[in-house]
């Protein structure tokens, strides 16, 4: 019996696209033999039940076989980036065989637009630069206008600027969020002049 990794049984805890030299390795035991082959910068996993010297006389075709799963595998991991891709800026298959972030795929993306993360880095997308960040709607919305750490997040002059302060108190950054750190930040908003809400007590005003 033989089995490929693209669509049926492999042997346990392999990946389809894993990256490795070419080689055939045999494993397992006179009953139950394990062929590893791998082709294409692809490790197709094989599964064949014979004993070792019938099945050292068949690796050659084993490995015309696994060709064909490894272009499959292949054709697999470029539709899954495909879906990614839009919405992560995951578009480029890596060689772990998942799809990462590279060049400008983030820019491109709905995570760049949303939420200011338009740089590839560590094959993913992150927040480098305050100016993505500036153009993003989570700095229209939160005041999330500066870059730290891979994210956009808060600053206080962004916040005193921000709706939320003139509504809410939220007039403060607070672990990179605008937050009602004091009571002259409510003081200054509608929730004071409207609610009576004009004291601060866990970050937010309060009657």
């Amino acid at each position: 019996m033989v089995a490929f990794c693209s669509g049926w049984p492999t042997k346990p805890a392999r990946s389809c696209c894993k990256p490795s030299s070419a080689r055939v390795e045999l494993t397992g035991t006179p009953d139950n033999q394990f062929s590893e082959i791998a082709a294409g910068g692809t490790v197709v996993a094989v599964l064949v039940r014979a004993p070792p010297r019938s099945l050292s006389a068949i690796a050659p075709t084993l490995v015309a076989l696994a060709l064909a799963g490894a272009i499959g595998c292949e054709a697999g991991l470029r539709r899954r980036c495909d879906e990614l891709c839009a919405r992560y800026g995951l578009c480029t298959p890596g060689g772990d065989g998942v799809c990462v972030a590279a060049g400008e795929d983030c820019a491109r993306s709905d995570d760049c637009r949303v939420f200011g993360l338009c740089s590839a880095r560590g094959g993913r997308c992150e927040a480098m630069r305050d100016e993505p960040c500036a153009r993003s709607e989570r700095c229209r919305d939160e005041a999330r206008c500066a870059a730290r750490d891979g994210a956009c997040v808060a600053a206080t002059p962004s916040c005193q600027a921000s709706a939320a302060c003139r509504e809410d108190g939220f007039c403060s950054a607070v672990d990179g969020r605008c937050r009602a750190r004091s009571d002259a930040d409510c003081a200054r908003s509608s929730a004071c002049s409207r609610d009576h809400r004009c004291r601060a007590a866990a970050l937010r005003c309060v009657n």
